[in-house]
């Protein structure tokens, strides 16, 4: 092998990751105007130079990850896996061409719709065929060092590109099988190899290779034709010569994947626009408030609290959306949805305590606001939809529009009769990270409970949710159940304000229900951290590293402390926050007064993890680690995939291992990390247990402090399995048509019915059968889902269908499917919308720097669409100000749009783009801005100076002098009157980082020199001596047979290689073992039990000088002898 293999994940999260680089920088941070973002800054290192350390950038990386997993299941899906026109095998890259070109208009519809995790979906699926063309197809072969623009977008084609039937593309190689070079012939045209291997599912798919001999094939071991003539393959997956006979081009086709899947993506930016580009990868600051209120007659003495309530957490927290649901027995919605706080608030106060019949109707009003998005919750049981079975309670409708990560509280006082759906709710929020509160008032008298029970005799298979599956949800979300007699505002709000303001890691999450005292590890990346106890406590004290103990009963003790704050003080429930918790281990001490108590710790760090489970698939085409859908399967081994988010900013040193822990904190089961830290990694379970867990992560940083995360989500091993089988193209429809969807459900349990149920929030779900099916042990069936479109249906709205088989005799063997439907638009259109500019904007006389700030310019520009309507206006750079006369969504009339930006941006594009993805475009060029500040950037690093360069645009007014601002503390003036110029900036110290403000001054012959717009760049120099020798050599973690290290570098700017060797105490040092690093720890492996290591650690810098070692010794654990 040669390098190691870049598979499609890792292609993904490179593209973006330089994708999402060059986003931030173009769209820098109001605050920070002159951002550095090192050019291999990982995707939390660059969410958190952009929104700040305190910044969770865990939302973003889910986002991320989704769209990689998406990618990965097209390898995995049975409709998808075996079509080379998803793959770009046998030929058929105008068929590759043509599916990313359909699907494209419905990533554009579910963005518009803000169906996120859909958007993502498909998004993954449309790259993951565009890096397979460089892997599969001759185009690295031909020489070609670029990529190709036009793959995936609307409006290219392969005209005169594609190798001819007859053509030959391939010679044979010397051998079937391993490396083969120069078997592409020069001058033929694009082509990719045949790939056929024996499978009885994908038969169907599979192209054969022509017989001409002139035809290539895929190629590898699994390649049934890279036998036949012409023999070989030319396939570049991986770096291995047995997979891949052009395994040495892996290199080039990955990174051609990399920068085309920057380019797809920087396309799609382009269309849907800034801010909807940032939430399509969740990149915002604040979180998702998501209300959901019961407004039965039953609530109406409490509806005016809940709205006060609501008011106050909104008026007190940072939120980036809000969603407002109601649900009344029958029937369920509208969802309201808003970035406004003002319009949600109004919403809120608008709401009524009624029961009201009619929702669906898009005509549903609250005062006339904008922004409603209006969805209802449908039940399908027993076949058809039910409306006597409408539930009163489920927030799935409330859920669909909620962002990954953001909470959702729900205010009822009463039971709801949809327990057979909680399982699919649950499934959703799981996968959206979503925490599930319910604010329970128990204000029902011993008569309506009476009345209650006699109501639900009759009720059949209706399945009631109780408070016993209310627990259960918040339990499987990480929410909170809480019961008051009243809505309580001083009790209650401040708990959820608290939720919402921050987003959270968890380092402690169990149930006892017994006297405890328990260790909790607080590490460095920890700013503060909030412990709640719900259920009441006789005793409860907190203990930090230096012994002092804080009583969680005295209320007035800790609010007179300094740095603590009371968040909640109840006899049923405590959360009390520490601003500036010390590293260490703390201790909790409780002893019980109810019967069990929920204990949580959460915290705001740089450091959290994320994990999927996964199968190893090893068959055809293309072995891969393949993601599970819903809820893992009980005794049964799967490898872990575990994302570490943030171990470079919080100096992780080890992970030390995974486990599975219940409620009570017992590990059911544990696996070592066996590699060092890194972004991502796939662990090798042991079976799984057979009751619920969380997964946890424990390790050390660099300092020797341990530290811990919970996932915050408990798993819940089953024996039931539900897959999607159906593709997008099967979930999708035009307005009055009917789709078929199936999904597979597989009873791995005892023999038993089962029960069929399904649920979507915009009633498309019309049928499934069977809705009751008998199940043997290892039995499968095939579900067919129908969906219907009505006519008044709009292009581009997204339905979230859950799916959910349950065990009749096993009533926790319950498993769900997800699936997105997409309306089709009723028009087929490859037009793009035209764009009409009705003025000429000017900025004569402001076309300078310095200048162009006291003038703006005007566009008025009309836009038409003809086909699928209109759906987006926008401009590039994004206007000061943007008003539109007639857009609504799928207009065909004219839309009149008045653009306002700078003269400063004298060169600008408009946008309108309609429902298929087409744009149309007006382009405004007044020219150049004279005398802006281009490539300001340093030249030269030395030890002790750094040479700054830069290029001014001609202008019209001459420069008068600039000046440089060196670390906001130094001010040089430069004289440079050329159009390239350059500065010495010396006497800087070695390895230091300095920022720079370059502004210029021109004189346009007034008394005053005009100020322009200043450049911005930073710059670190170099370690010019001999490298100093690192510090503070220090033992994070031994076992029997590791030790891992970590030290302190000698200088925190300059890069570093350090050089770490190990040998036996006693022995030869010239036997030592030596690896390199560039980070500050390292895990010494394969040593022997009990033995003593001495260890030196030498820098290295960029010169390749080293200094001398640093010297300690360590031992390891010894195998506990028991007499």
């Amino acid at each position: 092998m040669s390098g190691p293999t870049r598979d499609h994940e890792w292609i993904t999260r490179e593209g973006i990751r330089r994708n999402i680089r060059q986003f931030f920088l173009d769209y820098p941070p109001s605050d920070n105007p002159s951002i550095h973002l090192p050019i291999d800054a990982s995707l939390t290192q660059l969410f958190h130079a952009y929104y700040g350390n305190t910044a969770s950038p865990t939302r973003f990386i889910k986002a991320v990850n989704s769209i990689a997993m998406a990618n990965v299941k097209t390898d995995s899906s049975q409709q998808y896996r075996y079509d080379p026109a998803i793959h770009s095998d046998g030929e058929q890259l105008d068929a590759v061409q043509q599916k990313l070109v359909d699907r494209y208009p419905k990533i554009i519809a579910s963005v518009i719709d803000e169906a996120y995790p859909a958007a993502r979906s498909l998004l993954g699926t449309s790259l993951h065929s565009i890096q397979k063309f460089y892997a599969h197809s001759t185009w690295v072969e031909q020489g070609n060092t670029g990529i190709l623009e036009g793959l995936g977008i609307l409006g290219n084609t392969f005209d005169g590109m594609l190798a001819e039937a007859a053509e030959d593309v391939c010679t044979s190689c010397s051998s079937s099988q391993g490396y083969c070079s120069g078997n592409v012939i020069s001058g033929a045209g694009l082509s990719s190899g045949y790939y056929t291997y024996p499978s009885e599912l994908g038969a169907s798919q599979l192209v054969p290779k022509p017989t001409t001999g002139g035809k290539c094939s895929h190629g590898g071991l699994l390649d049934v034709s890279s036998d036949d003539e012409a023999k070989g393959g030319v396939n570049k997956d991986t770096t291995s010569p047995c997979f891949s006979p052009h395994h040495d081009l892996h290199a080039d086709a990955a990174e051609a994947a990399v920068m085309a899947t920057d380019y797809y993506l920087k396309h799609l930016g382009r269309n849907i626009g800034v801010t909807k580009y940032r939430l399509l990868f969740d990149l915002y600051q604040g979180t998702a408030l998501s209300v959901s209120i019961d407004t039965t007659g039953s609530m109406s003495d409490d509806i005016a609290a809940v709205k006060d309530q609501v008011t106050q957490i909104v008026e007190n927290t940072v939120t980036e959306v809000y969603i407002l649901s109601q649900f009344n027995d029958p029937e369920c919605g509208p969802v309201y949805k808003t970035s406004n706080t003002d319009e949600f608030l109004d919403a809120v106060c608008a709401m009524p305590a009624v029961v009201v019949t009619d929702r669906s109707s898009s005509g549903v009003d609250y005062n006339g606001k904008q922004g409603i998005t209006v969805k209802a919750a449908s039940l399908l049981h027993g076949g058809y939809v039910n409306t006597k079975l409408f539930p009163p309670f489920i927030p799935q409708y409330a859920l669909s529009v909620t962002p990954d990560y953001g909470d959702v509280f729900c205010f009822t006082d009463a039971e709801a009769k949809d327990g057979e759906l909680m399982d699919g709710v649950i499934s959703l929020a799981q996968l959206q990270k979503n925490k599930v509160t319910v604010i329970l008032s128990d204000i029902l008298t011993k008569n309506q409970e009476k009345q209650q029970q006699e109501e639900r005799k009759g009720e059949g298979r209706d399945l009631i949710t109780g408070i016993a599956e209310y627990k259960r949800l918040v339990d499987a979300t990480g929410g909170l159940l809480i019961s008051a007699e009243k809505f309580n505002i001083d009790e209650i709000a401040n708990i959820i304000g608290s939720s919402v303001a921050n987003a959270t890691v968890t380092i402690l999450q169990l149930e006892t229900s017994a006297d405890m005292s328990v260790e909790v590890p607080i590490d460095d990346s920890v700013f503060d951290c909030e412990l709640r106890i719900s259920g009441q406590t006789n005793t409860a004290f907190f203990t930090d590293p230096t012994g002092t103990a804080y009583d969680l009963m005295d209320r007035a003790g800790l609010e007179a402390t300094s740095g603590v704050e009371v968040i909640v003080h109840t006899d049923t429930l405590k959360a009390v926050r520490w601003l500036s918790p010390s590293a260490g281990m703390w201790v909790l001490t409780t002893t019980l007064a109810d019967p069990t108590l929920s204990i949580t710790l959460q915290a705001t760090s740089t450091l959290d993890f994320l994990n999927d489970f996964a199968v190893l698939d090893p068959s055809p085409p293309h072995p891969h680690y393949r993601p599970i859908e819903g809820q893992p399967l009980m005794n049964t081994i799967y490898y872990l995939e575990i994302t570490l988010v943030g171990h470079l900013e919080s100096d992780v040193a080890v992970v030390s291992a995974i486990q599975f822990v219940d409620k009570a904190g017992v590990v059911l089961r544990e696996v070592e990390y066996p590699f060092a830290a890194k972004d991502q990694a796939y662990i090798r379970t042991d079976p799984l247990p057979d009751q619920p867990f969380y997964v946890r992560v424990v390790g050390f940083l660099g300092s020797g402090n341990r530290w811990m995360r919970y996932s915050g989500v408990e798993v819940w091993p089953v024996e039931t399995g539900v897959d999607l089988f159906a593709t997008s193209e099967e979930l999708s429809a035009h307005p009055g048509e009917s789709a078929t969807a199936n999904f597979l459900v597989t009873n791995y349990g005892i023999e038993s019915y089962f029960t069929i149920t399904g649920i979507d929030d915009l009633y498309f779900l019309t049928f499934m059968v069977p809705d009751r099916v008998f199940l043997s042990n290892n039995e499968s069936v095939e579900v067919e889902a129908q969906f219907f479109v009505p006519l008044d249906a709009t292009h581009g709205q997204v339905s979230t269908a859950i799916v959910t088989a349950r065990s009749e005799l096993q009533t926790q063997n319950v498993n769900s499917a997800i699936a997105h439907f997409i309306v089709l638009s009723s028009v087929v259109d490859l037009s793009l919308p035209t764009c009409t500019l009705t003025n000429t904007p000017d900025c004569t006389g402001y076309l300078t720097n310095g200048v162009c700030s006291r003038q703006n310019w005007t566009a008025n520009a009309v836009f038409r669409d003809s086909g699928s309507g209109l759906y987006s206006v926008q401009s590039e750079p994004e206007p000061l100000s943007l008003t539109t006369t007639g857009l609504t969504p799928g207009t065909t009339s004219d839309v009149t749009a008045d653009f306002v930006l700078s003269c400063c941006s004298p060169q600008a594009v408009l946008r309108g783009v309609d429902g298929m993805g087409n744009a149309g475009e007006c382009n405004v060029d007044m020219g150049a801005l004279g005398g802006a500040i281009e490539n300001f950037h340093v030249e030269t690093a030395e030890a002790t100076y750094l040479l700054l360069k830069w290029n001014i645009t001609p202008s019209d007014i001459p420069i008068d002098h600039y000046d440089l601002n060196i670390d906001s503390t130094i001010i040089h003036q430069s004289l440079c009157k050329e159009l390239e110029c350059q500065e010495l900036v010396n006497y800087l110290d070695q390895c230091s980082l300095h920022e720079f403000v370059l502004t210029p001054y021109f004189d346009d012959g007034g008394v005053d020199v005009v100020v322009g717009a200043p450049a911005f760049t930073q710059g670190s120099t170099l370690d010019g001596g001999d490298p100093q020798t690192p510090t503070d050599g220090l033992t994070v973690d031994a076992t029997v047979n590791t030790i891992t290290v970590s030290w302190k570098p000698p200088n925190l700017v300059c890069p570093y290689t350090y050089q770490v060797c190990h040998y036996e105490v006693n022995t030869d040092p010239g036997l030592a073992v030596c690896d390199s690093t560039t980070i500050t720890s390292h895990t010494l492996r394969d040593l022997d039990e009990c033995k003593a290591y001495f260890i030196d650690v030498a820098t290295t810098n960029s010169n390749g000088l080293s200094s001398s070692p640093l010297n300690f010794y360590s031992v390891t654990h010894c195998t506990e002898i028991i007499p």
